[in-house]
């Protein structure tokens, strides 16, 4: 088929050359743009079909939080697992690394998968017709699993785009050989290949399994170079990773195999076929299988492969269907053989794969065979790709709803959480820690499991300093270090606080984790007024004014502000009465115990008599001295006020009043004298 399109091309392009070079410029550019046209309306349709269905404000999912928490400033970084790569972080990096707006970031992953979409069927460009490309890639872009996550965070999307196009330009360039044409798809081939390592290394090594053994049979070096060049550059960062974090490349794979589960003889086919109902991850998979309609489009799908296969063989360009066949075997081999659970989109590079092989078949089969038959051929084309369409979208339009509920579900409880006192900087641990740490701005810990972060030490340690709570699922039991704590229900989760938060909301940070909280003492107060709560005005400021103590400058008989400036005023050297009890509305209304108020008692001890002639008990005293006066002197200021040039010789002075805040010890020393002074008798 390509060949001969590609003859037809060739031809008229002979023929416009006659007609003079502009012309034939022109006409060649009309026919590159009539070729690439389908194309890019799938893409085009893929992107607007993704914006439609999936809800762009639809909250981050549990993977996409520890993906885009590695580079945004506005929540702390998830932990990052063994399997995981930093392909998806870096996609996401241009948007979240400086918005926290979900919308935007579906909207920039939306239009990103659709230009990721359309260049990968262009890497086919040559080998098949722009029909069969297109049909593939509508098939692809219709799957409900493409397009709920091809606005998300989520590598399997791109590991899939990778593969299309290291793929499809391994063709091209085994096809040009060694010519100076096959260099384009060289650089094909290697881009694909870092896009797949960046994104899940292991699966691109998958991937590349056939790829590798067809380039070592032809022995194309430079193919070979491009391919295992591109593995290991998009490889490098989690190969240094393991080194630096786990002690080695195989024990990473050790760690990634057993959060896994064990990778080994597993067979998940039946687990596959349980998730394809909408389910994120089916973990364990348990529970009836969808509907058959649901299953069936999966059950056709290597049938109509296989049908692809045999048509390439007869039509004599078996490579460019043999070769994506067997990579999307080896892309699905280790999610239906080898783990003990499922997830749909782990098959979405074997989906991308299949289209090809799947989309030359149904042209086969409405272009080929007896003219009698064509049309009963077309019409049962068209009902399956009708059913397949009321399928996909089905299951798409409720796993969106489920997913966006789930999603409120996290951000209530972190708006829950906010409520009683759990604010940044935080820590939370236990049952979904990661996402609803996420939507609360804290930190997320675990202490077992694939997540295992810290240890109850490290958590009881963090609560001395940070709010910090446990989040218990249905059914579970809260950690030892957390069962003192008191709990809240929210939804279906048990969350314990840690003390040191509830004695910021009360205000009390002396109270043991037993009390009630701030929230449970007003409750019990009710509505009584206490302390200097028992009176506030309410009526206008006028009224207010009126009621108000009179201004020093209309009283009788009390000092005036210039009084009260000139003595100043020596502030006590630390604060009086805070640290008493009865200082909170709280503490007042819960009343003293009788330890607390026999500590306070003071012995009845009354001043001893004083023998009248001193101030020293059982002595002779200290006879009063006529000449030391009882009223403290006023500050005395010469005229010249110490600033100006002396004019009098005598030694004058003026009393200009006490300057009692400022006063130093012989100032306040100073006492009046009265001319006629009368002893007291002795």
């Amino acid at each position: 088929m390509a060949d001969g399109a590609n003859a037809i091309l060739v031809g008229r392009r002979g023929r416009g050359v006659g007609r003079g070079p502009d012309m034939a410029g022109t006409f060649g550019t009309g026919v590159r743009l009539r070729g690439e046209a389908p194309v890019l309306a799938v893409a085009a349709a893929f992107t607007l079909a993704q914006l439609i269905f999936v809800h762009p404000t639809m909250g981050l999912g549990w993977d996409e939080i520890v993906y885009v928490s590695q580079v945004t400033t506005h929540h702390p970084a998830a932990f990052f697992s063994a399997p995981r790569s930093r392909g998806v972080s870096l996609l996401a990096a241009p948007v979240a690394s400086w918005s926290d707006s979900t919308g935007l970031l579906r909207g920039y992953l939306a239009v990103l998968s659709g230009l990721g979409l359309y260049l990968a069927l262009r890497a086919w460009k040559g080998l098949f017709p722009a029909r069969v490309l297109a049909t593939a890639g509508a098939f692809f872009a219709t799957l409900w699993v493409t397009l709920f996550y091809g606005p998300q965070a989520m590598p399997n999307y791109w590991v899939a785009i990778g593969a299309l196009v290291a793929v499809g330009c391994a063709l091209r360039a085994l096809r040009a050989g060694r010519a100076h044409s096959g260099r384009g798809a060289l650089w094909g081939v290697a881009a694909g290949a870092v896009l797949m390592a960046l994104m899940r290394p292991t699966d691109a090594v998958w991937v590349a399994l056939p790829l590798l053994v067809v380039v070592l049979l032809r022995r194309h070096w430079p193919l070979l170079l491009a391919l295992a060049g591109g593995l290991a550059a998009g490889g490098g960062e989690w190969v240094v990773e393991a080194y630096a974090w786990y002690g080695g490349l195989g024990e990473r794979l050790s760690r990634a195999s057993e959060i896994q589960g064990g990778l080994g003889w597993n067979l998940a086919v039946d687990d596959q076929m349980r998730s394809l109902g909408g389910r994120g991850l089916c973990r364990p998979c348990t529970g009836a299988m969808p509907h058959p309609f649901v299953t069936l489009w999966w059950l056709l799908l290597p049938v109509v492969a296989v049908l692809g296969a045999v048509v390439a063989v007869r039509a004599r360009r078996a490579t460019a269907t043999l070769l994506p066949l067997a990579c999307a075997v080896t892309a699905a081999a280790p999610y239906l053989f080898m783990i003990g659970y499922a997830a749909p989109r782990f098959l979405q590079p074997a989906y991308a794969l299949l289209a090809v092989p799947v989309a030359d078949a149904l042209w086969h089969l409405v272009k080929a065979g007896r003219d009698r038959w064509r049309p009963v051929a077309a019409t049962l084309v068209a009902l399956a790709v009708a059913g397949h369409l009321a399928v996909q979208f089905s299951v798409l339009v409720g796993t969106v709803n489920r997913n966006v509920e789930s999603r409120e579900d996290w951000a209530r409880v972190a708006g829950e959480l906010h409520r009683l006192g759990v604010r940044p900087p935080c820590l939370l641990t236990g049952h979904e820690s990661i996402p609803v740490g996420y939507y609360t701005g804290c930190s997320s810990g675990s202490t077992s499991g694939n997540n295992e972060n810290t240890t109850p030490a490290e958590i009881t340690d963090a609560a001395r300093r940070i709010p910090v709570a446990a989040l218990t699922g249905p059914g579970g039991t809260p950690p030892g270090y957390a069962r003192d704590w008191a709990p809240h229900r929210v939804t279906d989760l048990e969350i314990r606080v840690a003390p040191r938060v509830r004695d910021r909301v009360s205000g009390n940070a002396n109270r043991t984790a037993t009390e009630p909280t701030q929230r449970e003492r007003e409750a019990a107060m009710g509505t009584d007024p206490m302390a200097d709560d028992a009176y506030q005005p309410t009526g206008t400021n006028e009224e207010q004014e009126d009621a108000a103590p009179l201004d020093l400058q209309d009283a009788v008989d009390e000092r005036t502000y210039d009084d009260t400036l000139d003595e100043g005023y020596s502030p006590p050297e630390k604060p009086l009465g805070v640290t008493k009890h009865g200082t909170t509305a709280a503490e007042q209304h819960d009343g003293e115990t009788l330890d607390e108020r026999l500590a306070e008692e003071v012995p009845d001890v009354s001043a001893p008599d004083g023998d009248g002639v001193g101030d020293e008990v059982d002595g002779e005293g200290e006879p009063v001295d006529p000449e030391a006066g009882t009223d403290r002197a006023g500050r005395l200021v010469a005229p010249d006020e110490g600033v100006r040039t002396d004019t009098t010789k005598e030694t004058v002075a003026e009393d200009v009043g006490i300057d009692g805040g400022a006063a130093g010890a012989e100032e306040a020393a100073v006492h009046v004298v009265e001319d006629e002074t009368e002893l007291p008798e002795t």
